[in-house]
């Protein structure tokens, strides 16, 4: 270990350190790349995927010093005095400067004396630099390396403390689990009232340490944990997570490892999970029992916990609920074959990137000042068209893109250029039939990295069409109507009071559509949509970010409803935290609608009722005086007061549900969960039929319902295995008043409650 973190300190001595920065990115990129498409495989895959890249990260330095070297070619940014040599014919942002022969000669001494002066002062400077560099870098790791090690010698004093699990209960058990594991280790177990959840650790002598409650758990949560423990001994995910924290240590400072660190975390519980499921034990079961033990957990408060491994950790238990019922998900492990082959391909692949090193390229001439206060790098141009012509910008280099309609009939560009590299950009111009053509591209440094910043304001008359193709960078789009279609790589798209066919995308970014009659799409690979005040059957959508607007169903002249042209009501009122949870203090007109990837959804009030989707995560809506939908992948619902029904589905969770009283309305509530509790708060004078189902496995015992209203009960006796595990039914039905609303629970091993309720706000 010494040896490699000497290496790796020379190496951000010896190599410039954002070299060495883009390389671990890379090979980082490149494994999560992997590891998505790998998404339909089984966690124990993907664990693999990202143990393989972490530890190749930290070898990637030690091989460069032991592997050939493959030089490339980059540009050198050091200023070479020579004589200054005209400007391009088609760069129009230089202008040349002509001198007697007695100014070049002078103007050469004093260039050179002073590029001496700039190199020699340079080099001090980087000598500096390099030192400050190193010696913060070592800091961090040292910070890093002593939290582990305090964090160890807190888990030997924790398991030194701790009571073993001698008793005959336990026994059985404990060697029932090693058998199902495959462990053959000496394994020691015992409990801590430290602790609140299962925690294991350690190699050679691995120790399972079990909350001090546990010996009052129900058998077959026991006989999980312990299950679930040795699964850790089994995949030895001790030293794996070791070794990850070594990683972490050595590049404290790079996001993206500490995000892969947290990957094979996650993957490596989903896999202890799957081994589990894989041994016979039902999901719905085990997900009931993990819920069990998360709700009296705490977590394991040391800094070792990032190599002793948690059992419960509630920072990961969305996404376990979610695995766990998903039947569709393969649960096998990685076969000896296909990991020697794994490893086989990422050697092929980190020991050419070891060996790479920038070469510097030919000297870069650049302008002496004079010439360079001379050069311009702004651009304007107006040319005359015709309403209902094409701007088309095709944009190599991206910028930020502001489009604008007036009341005049030409095309006006105005163009900042920025960047370092913004000599280099070439902007064309150019009118052709039917529109004008706006075109930026990079000259002489295609295989180099460039770095601009550019910015087009750009005016045409209000009824003009829009073909986009941009690198990347903002769109704006205001008082435009006609055919708008295009893409940028990445950036915001902003629409104004603009009509027509809209088809516009960006790979990333935000998206904001307000006062907007149009049809067609908005589309972004990953970031909010927010669409206010919006006819005509725009429709926007984002591969993970939350898609917000407020529905109005308008009507048509028969009565019927039409869905293309539905008019979004107002957004203003609506904030959305950094954090991604919606506060849904608006005064907006219309049905609130959320929809989001994953996530959790917190609306304090919706006025007029919401739709609310979520892939995984909790869903809390306050008051709300209109109808409520809301469907979450797996987490907790909380809703209510309502004015209107509801309508409330979870994957796994508690919910619970508050009408509030509305004479003379027909009020519904529909709810289900896969596993869990149900409460439902109802007026006094509720108006409805009940309709109430739970069902309960072998494991779990038996679930109840309770009600406020007089309710006919029956319960099956017989074990119906129709819906796979084996259950029974609890049931109760009945009406109160005459029966115009209804109440329709259903849920698996959970008790229902319906209560009377007055109501009022929480």
């Amino acid at each position: 270990m010494i040896h490699a973190l000497v290496s790796i300190t020379n190496s951000m001595l010896g190599l410039p350190a954002i070299v060495l920065l883009l390389k671990v990115t890379a090979l980082l990129g490149i494994t999560w790349l992997g590891a998505a498409a790998l998404r339909r495989q089984s966690a124990a895959v993907r664990h693999f995927v990202w143990a393989l890249g972490l530890a190749a990260a930290f070898v990637l330095p030690i091989l460069t010093g032991l592997v050939p070297q493959l030089g490339f070619r980059i540009p050198a940014t050091q200023v070479q005095p020579a004589v200054e040599p005209a400007p391009p014919a088609d760069r129009p942002f230089v202008t040349n400067i002509s001198r007697t022969p007695d100014q070049e000669l002078a103007r050469e001494h004093s260039t050179e004396a002073a590029a001496t002066a700039a190199r020699a002062s340079a080099a001090i400077d980087s000598t500096r630099q390099r030192q400050w560099l190193a010696f913060i870098w070592l800091a961090g790791v040292v910070v890093v390396l002593s939290r582990i090690a305090l964090g160890h010698l807190g888990l030997t004093r924790l398991a030194r403390r701790a009571e073993p699990l001698v008793d005959d209960g336990w026994r059985s058990l404990l060697d029932d689990a090693l058998a199902q594991a495959g462990v053959s280790t000496r394994v020691r177990f015992c409990c801590s009232a430290n602790v609140g959840a299962p925690v294991t650790w350690g190699w050679r002598s691995p120790v399972v340490v079990l909350p001090v409650g546990a010996d009052g758990w129900p058998v077959d949560r026991r006989s999980m944990a312990l299950e679930h423990e040795l699964a850790h001994v089994a995949r030895r995910d001790y030293l794996t997570q070791l070794g990850c924290a070594l990683v972490c240590a050595a590049y404290w400072f790079h996001p993206l490892v500490w995000f892969a660190a947290r990957r094979l975390r996650v993957e490596g519980e989903h896999a202890c999970d799957d081994r589990v499921l894989a041994g016979g034990t039902n999901a719905p079961d085990y997900a009931t029992q993990l819920l069990a033990v998360a709700s009296g957990a705490r977590g394991l408060r040391l800094a070792a916990g990032a190599s002793a491994v948690c059992m419960a950790r509630p920072s990961h238990l969305e996404g376990r609920l979610l695995a766990l019922l998903d039947d569709a998900r393969p649960r096998r492990g990685l076969p000896t074959r296909a990991r020697l082959a794994a490893i086989v391909s990422i050697g092929a692949f980190v020991i050419p990137l070891a060996g790479l090193h920038p070469v510097a390229g030919a000297d870069k001439r650049v302008m002496d000042d004079e010439a360079l206060s001379n050069s311009s790098n702004e651009i304007s141009e107006s040319v005359d068209v015709s309403p209902g012509d094409l701007l088309t910008l095709d944009l190599d280099t991206g910028g930020d893109v502001d489009l604008r309609g007036w009341d005049e009939n030409r095309v006006e560009v105005k163009a900042r250029l920025d960047g370092t590299d913004w000599l280099d950009t070439r902007v064309d111009i150019d009118q052709k039939d039917g529109g004008v053509r706006v075109a930026a591209r990079q000259r002489g440094r295609k295989n180099g990295n460039v770095s601009t910043s550019h910015t087009f304001e750009i005016r045409v008359p209000r009824r003009f069409d829009l073909r986009l193709d941009s690198a990347g960078g903002k769109v704006t789009i205001i008082d435009v109507e006609g055919s708008l279609r295009g893409q940028t790589g990445g950036g915001d798209i902003v629409l104004e009071r603009v009509k027509g066919d809209v088809h516009l995308s960006t790979g990333g970014g935000e998206i904001e559509v307000t006062d907007v009659d149009a049809r067609g799409s908005v589309t972004t690979g990953g970031g909010m949509v927010r669409m206010s005040r919006v006819r005509g059957g725009l429709r926007g959508s984002s591969g993970s970010g939350p898609v917000i607007y407020a529905e109005e169903q308008e009507d048509s002249k028969d009565g019927a409803h039409d869905h293309s042209m539905r008019q979004l009501g107002d957004l203003d009122g609506l904030r959305v935290d950094d954090s991604g949870i919606e506060d849904g203090r608006t005064d907006s007109r219309g049905l609130l609608h959320i929809e989001r990837a994953g996530g959790d959804v917190v609306l304090h009030e919706a006025p007029h009722g919401a739709r609310i989707e979520t892939g995984g995560g909790e869903i809390r809506v306050g008051r709300a005086g209109g109808d409520v939908e809301a469907t979450t992948g797996g987490g907790d619902i909380d809703i209510g007061p309502v004015v209107g029904s509801v309508v409330a589905s979870t994957g796994a969770g508690t919910v619970h549900v508050r009408l509030d009283d509305a004479p003379g309305k027909e009020q519904t509530v529909e709810v289900s969960a896969g596993v869990g509790r149900i409460v439902v708060e109802l007026p006094e004078g509720f108006d409805g039929e009940f309709d109430l189902e739970t069902a309960y496995t072998k494991k779990h015992g038996q679930a109840r319902i309770d009600s406020s209203w007089k309710l006919e009960h029956e319960a099956t006796t017989n074990w119906d295995d129709s819906e796979g595990t084996p259950r029974r039914y609890v049931r109760a039905h009945g009406i109160a008043g005459r029966g115009r609303g209804r109440v329709h629970i259903r849920t698996v091993n959970g008790d229902i409650i319906v209560k009377r309720g007055g109501g009022e706000g929480r």
